[in-house]
């Protein structure tokens, strides 16, 4: 899906996108987020709208790592919300801010 970037920048840090085969037989996952390695990896087999909510969900969980946020990181479900209001917010609202 081209409209999920390589990288994206988050706080300090360059966040490395990639599109990892078999994820989600391998790991039981769409996609995850590895903190040490500011890495997030996506399952490609899934359709371009699941990886692009999977890609807003991981965000979710890098912002919750990146700026600490110690309540959200624990909370999973909060992190499925946001990531799916994200996804939605950012679908429903195409060029949403200005260039």
């Amino acid at each position: 899906m081209s409209a999920i970037p390589e990288s994206v920048k988050i706080g300090p840090y360059l966040i490395s996108v990639r599109r990892v085969p078999d994820l989600m037989i391998d790991q039981n996952a769409c996609g995850q987020y590895f903190p040490r390695k500011k890495e997030i990896m996506i399952d490609p087999s899934l359709c371009d709208q699941q990886q692009y909510g999977t890609f807003c969900h991981e965000i979710i969980e890098a912002f919750a790592e990146v700026y600490e946020l110690e309540g959200l990181s624990k909370d999973h479900h909060d992190i499925v919300v946001l990531g799916e209001a994200l996804h939605a917010l950012l679908r429903d609202n195409p060029g949403i801010l200005p260039k």
